[in-house]
């Protein structure tokens, strides 16, 4: 018998974007939207913010799917 696992990773359940089943460890689709040249990028900040609550060019995109084939079906259509 080994020793248990000192981090137990969270179980995350999220609605699925295409077919809208619930799925417990769904694919995950993060779009980031490309840097311009490097002068126009601004130092990081000390305090972190989620990509999803950034505001204006630099507010991501975060899409939750059952698994791949859902992920592709929701391209194709």
């Amino acid at each position: 018998m080994g020793r248990p696992r000192k981090y137990k990773r969270p179980q995350i359940r999220r609605k699925c974007q295409s077919c809208g089943k619930m799925a417990w460890l769904p694919y995950t689709r993060t779009v980031v939207p490309p840097q311009g040249f490097s002068f126009e990028i601004q130092p990081p900040k000390k305090e972190k913010e989620l990509r999803a609550d950034r505001r204006g060019s630099e507010k991501c995109s975060i899409k939750h799917y059952c698994n791949e084939t859902c992920y592709s079906e929701s391209i194709s259509l």
